[in-house]
Parts: structure tokens; C-alpha cells; sequence
């Protein structure tokens, strides 16, 4: 039978010290806030959303009067 080895987990990863600077990112956008990579809103990557523009959002209302088209 073949050895496997074993996965290490989160607390055998070898941790590399990053600068506070580097580490916590905040933005602030128009119409949708501020987010940032705090705890406990923080990601594996520590990305920071994009903007809306970069994601092409769109926030579209659907009325009672309007139920097919915004």
C-alpha cells in the first residue's frame, strides 16, 4: 500500500509576517459603503472588493406596477 502524506493544516502552515500597512486595506465606494479586510469580514486572498464600475453593477427596482421591467 502507497504512503500518503498527510495535508498539513492551518496551524503547521509556515506563517510569513506582513507588514500592518500591507495587511489591512479599506475602500470606500459612492452608494454601496466602505468595506475593508478586518476581522471578521476578512478572505483567504485579504483582497478588498472592486469597484462597481470594475464589476459593472447594477441594482434594478421591480414595482408592483413594473413586475417584468425596472
Amino acid at each position: 500500500m502507497p504512503i500518503v502524506p498527510a495535508m498539513p493544516t492551518m496551524d503547521q502552515a509556515i506563517q510569513v509576517p506582513i507588514s500592518p500597512k500591507l495587511f489591512h486595506k479599506s475602500v470606500c465606494y459612492p452608494v454601496v459603503g466602505c468595506y475593508d479586510n478586518k476581522e471578521p469580514y476578512n478572505n483567504a486572498a485579504l483582497e478588498i472588493p472592486q469597484s462597481p464600475e470594475h464589476i459593472d453593477t447594477h441594482f434594478l427596482l421591480f414595482t408592483q406596477e413594473t413586475p417584468t421591467t425596472p
